[in-house]
This record gives structure tokens, C-alpha cells and sequence, in this order.
């Protein structure tokens, strides 16, 4: 009869499933290091991070990437390719910003801390020449950049709500201009 210990196996086995379960995780997080991705934190106008929202990334055509914004403001999106592309954020009671990124050849890019201004809210009646509100039925408007420029919103951050009392609230406007029309008989 053979006298085998057999703790030592035991053990050996035990160790061997630790290293194979600690392997997995630093190989997945290898990998996510190498992913393409835009990643940054986003900041309110006192510096304090924002705690949602949500962050898009287009292609100068319909191409459209989105994202949120982790409770500790940081963001990360994966871009799909390497042009120049518009980065458009979200988040609610503060100004939409956007701004154009250019990715080098690796698609990687941590951004600077981006820093939202509070949001710019404007409220109007509009009236017929009789004085009867107008309503949001025919309002017509377009933001525009200091270029002339308009400026999208695909995340459909600004609102616009009809109170009671016929004023139109529009918010949050991005910086720049807005032009107004209504296309009512």
C-alpha cells in the first residue's frame, strides 16, 4: 500500500485554481486598456463632478455613439472610427456643450476635465395682434454659433413648455444665438 500525503495535492490544487481565477481579470483589464475609446470627466461650474447626464459622439454624418455619465462624472465612449468627430453633452440644469474631437491613429484619448456653464432659460409670450396667445404649435427655432453655424442637438437636451398663461419657457439653451418664427395662418 502507497503511502501518498494527500493535503499536498489538495493544496496544490487550491493554488492553482487562485493564480487561473487572478489570470482572467488582469487579462480583461489589459484588454479594455488597449479598446479604442474617448474617455473624460465632466464638471459643474463650481468644479464638483456631475452626477449624470448623458454624452454623444457623431461623425459628421447620421452616425450617432451615446453614453452616460457615471456618478463620479467620468465618461467613456468607443469610438467606431478615426475621423473628426462632434462631441455633444448632456446633463440636466446646465448649458449643452459641444466641441470637435480629433482622434490620432489609435482612437484613444483621455479629454481634459470639461467644465458646463449653468443653464440659460428664456420665457416669452407670444401674441396674435389681439392679444391671444400663440401657443408652440407653429414655433419655429434654430440655434446658431457665433459662425452662423446651427447647432444640433442630438440628444434632445433643450425643452420648450407652454404654461397656463400662454408663456413659452425654452431651456437649457446652448451658447450663441436662437432665431425665432411660427408658421401659422
Amino acid at each position: 500500500m502507497h503511502n501518498r500525503p494527500v493535503l499536498p495535492t489538495r493544496l496544490l490544487l487550491a493554488a492553482l485554481v487562485v493564480l487561473l481565477t487572478a489570470a482572467a481579470p488582469r487579462t480583461a483589464q489589459r484588454a479594455a486598456a488597449e479598446e479604442p475609446a474617448i474617455t473624460g470627466e465632466v464638471r459643474s461650474p463650481s468644479g464638483s463632478p456631475v452626477t449624470g447626464g448623458s454624452v454623444a459622439l457623431m461623425t459628421f454624418s447620421t452616425n450617432k455613439i451615446v453614453a452616460t455619465i457615471d456618478r463620479t462624472g467620468h465618461f467613456h465612449l468607443v469610438p467606431d472610427s478615426q475621423s473628426a468627430q462632434r462631441l455633444f453633452i448632456a446633463v440636466p440644469g446646465f448649458a449643452p456643450y459641444r466641441a470637435i474631437v480629433s482622434l490620432p491613429p489609435s482612437r484613444t484619448i483621455t479629454l481634459p476635465p470639461i467644465t458646463l456653464t449653468e443653464a440659460t432659460y428664456v420665457r416669452v409670450r407670444f401674441v396674435t395682434v389681439d392679444g391671444d396667445p400663440l401657443g408652440t404649435g407653429g414655433l419655429r427655432r434654430m440655434s446658431l454659433d457665433s459662425d452662423g453655424a446651427p447647432i444640433p442637438d442630438p440628444l434632445n437636451h433643450t425643452h420648450q413648455e407652454m404654461s397656463s398663461d400662454g408663456t413659452v419657457t425654452i431651456a437649457p439653451l446652448p451658447p450663441g444665438r436662437m432665431i425665432w418664427g411660427f408658421d401659422l395662418p
